[in-house]
């Protein structure tokens, strides 16, 4: 049927299955649904249209969100159309693990001429590659390399190609953070601390992990920032964007987070998991130890590791100091 057709079977339901041919990508059927299709309904519709001759796929929508483009979007999904993502997802996955084992001056060069090969040029291979610089070529970046990342950072905008302008906020903020970061410049990291929120229209939860771990990196010790860090453990709703990483990153900084650091940890951060278990009980130990006493952790980069196979370029907790990227002496 068209998609003028499907969608005038659209009624007064609150739920629809939608189904159509993988091979040609039209649909073959709008059924109204008695209630909201919960794990039983997957299992039926697999096994029914399971070795169906053409080949069938199926979805449900909910009514408010099954419009005229949503029907159009599923005349798309075809196996011809889903063979070019997986190629597109290949092809992305391949170039991620050659940038991953390239020196950092070329990935410099690509983020300063923007000379992307297809299919990358999106606002997250930029931040790959801002994150794979500061992570993974952080001593590397100094003298007239960090120079250039500097020079792109005073660029007006620094990355004109990002259209979506909430995007381009969040790369030149991770800029910013990375470069005083590098710079080890904690006061330029406390005033960005204090005059972004964790509302802030444009900061995202990872942001805001970011701005944390940044200022432990640069071996930030204020005060103030650390009764943040501690006020996140305490109340925060989010358990692991906020206070998971505001726990980790009293471990980063240290004996200067104090006592009160540890009181609220153990106060408030429950055996969970083993992985939660472990790391609480590093962090507590790392604070209650003096600093002379530990020594950064040569299995990592601060705290981070790269992945293995096929995932080279991903970004994983280190296993040996659990992230917080010292090791007792």
């Amino acid at each position: 049927m068209t998609i003028d057709e499907a969608f005038a079977l659209v009624g007064q339901a609150e739920y629809y299955q939608v189904v159509w041919r993988f091979d040609t990508g039209e649909i073959t059927s709008v059924t109204a649904l008695d209630e909201k299709p919960g794990k039983m309904f997957w299992s039926q519709l697999r096994q029914s249209l399971k070795d169906s001759n053409p080949p069938l796929k199926g979805t449900f929508f909910k009514t408010a969100k099954l419009t005229w483009e949503a029907l159009e979007d599923i005349t798309q999904n075809t196996a011809e159309r889903e063979a070019q993502r997986r190629h597109e997802i290949a092809t992305r996955q391949a170039i991620l693990n050659r940038w991953a084992n390239q020196p950092a001056e070329q990935l410099l060069d690509i983020l300063e001429t923007a000379s992307y090969e297809w299919p990358m040029g999106s606002h997250w291979d930029m931040q790959f590659l801002m994150e794979h610089l500061f992570y993974f070529h952080h001593d590397d970046l100094k003298g007239s390399l960090k120079q250039r990342l500097h020079h792109l950072a005073a660029r007006q905008p620094p990355f004109p190609e990002i259209e979506a302008w909430r995007w381009a906020l969040r790369l030149n903020f991770e800029l910013r953070v990375y470069l005083a970061t590098l710079d080890h410049d904690t006061d330029t990291l406390f005033d960005i601390w204090r005059e972004t929120s964790i509302e802030t229209s444009y900061i995202s939860d990872m942001n805001w992990a970011l701005l944390m771990e940044c200022y432990a990196f640069a071996g930030g010790k204020d005060a103030a920032i650390i009764d943040d860090l501690v006020e996140h453990v305490e109340h925060s709703r989010v358990f692991f964007f906020h206070r998971y990483e505001a726990m980790l990153n009293l471990g980063r900084i240290g004996a200067a987070a104090g006592s009160r650091a540890v009181e609220v940890i153990r106060a408030v951060i429950y055996d969970s998991s083993p992985t939660v278990t472990a790391l609480r009980e590093r962090v507590c130990e790392r604070i209650s130890i003096p600093d002379s006493a530990w020594t950064p952790c040569p299995h990592c980069y601060h705290g981070y590791v790269l992945g293995a196979g096929d995932h080279s370029f991903s970004r994983q907790i280190c296993r040996v100091c659990l992230g917080i990227g010292f090791v007792a002496k």
